[in-house]
């Protein structure tokens, strides 16, 4: 799940990146807000990953 939250990232920064001759796929203000929502995501995802790992090994 972190790799498919890692990926989306990277998909929405090469679609919000300008290019010579070609329009952006994407509004850089909307790119800013969903980066950031990515953010969150993945720092819940590795705090729970973390949370998991501990509670295995103390199990």
């Amino acid at each position: 799940m972190l790799s498919d939250v890692r990926r989306c990232r990277e998909d929405l920064v090469y679609q919000a990146r300008p290019r010579p001759g070609a329009a952006r796929t994407i509004d850089p203000d909307e790119a800013r807000e969903a980066l950031r929502l990515l953010d969150d995501i993945e720092r819940d995802l590795e705090a729970e990953v973390i949370r998991l790992g501990r509670a295995r090994r103390s199990a």
